[in-house]
C-alpha cells in the first residue's frame, strides 16, 4: 500500500514536470476503481498531499464499486472534457478501458496506476509487484 501511495506522489511529480500553463494552477483528475474502499481512499490521500505540496489541483474521482466499469469510462470522458493537465487512472478492467484510454490520450496525457489496460497510449504505468 505504501508503495502505491508513494507511486501516486511520483505520478504527480512526473506530470508536473510538463510545462505549466501561464498563471494557471495545473489540474490532474485521479480516477480510482472504487471511492468506498479504504485502499483507494489512501491512494487519493497520497495524491491529495502531493498535489498540495506541488501546487496542483488534484480532483478525486472514481466509481462506487470496482465492478462499475461503464461508470469509470463515463468518469474518464468527463475528466477529459474538463481539459486537465493530465489524468491519472487505475483502470477497472483491462479490455474495457483500452479504447476509452486510447481516445482520452489523443487529448491529454494518461498515467496508469496499479492496473494495466489494453492500450499503449499511457504515458506511464506505475504498479506494485505483487
Amino acid at each position: 500500500m505504501k508503495k502505491l501511495v508513494a507511486a501516486a506522489s511520483i505520478v504527480v511529480c512526473i506530470v508536473f514536470g510538463m510545462p505549466a500553463f501561464a498563471q494557471t494552477k495545473p489540474t490532474i483528475p485521479v480516477i480510482v476503481k472504487d471511492m468506498t474502499s479504504a485502499y483507494w481512499r489512501t491512494v487519493l490521500a497520497g495524491a491529495r498531499k502531493a498535489g498540495q505540496d506541488l501546487g496542483v489541483d488534484v480532483v478525486e474521482l472514481g466509481a462506487q464499486s470496482e465492478s462499475d466499469v461503464s461508470g469509470q469510462i463515463s468518469i474518464l470522458a468527463n475528466a477529459v472534457a474538463s481539459n486537465p493537465t493530465a489524468i491519472v487512472i487505475a483502470p477497472a478492467q483491462f479490455a474495457a478501458l483500452g479504447k476509452p484510454i486510447d481516445e482520452a490520450a489523443k487529448k491529454v496525457k494518461i498515467i496508469g496506476i496499479e492496473s494495466a489496460a489494453d492500450t499503449k497510449a499511457m504515458t506511464s504505468l506505475l504498479a506494485t509487484d505483487n
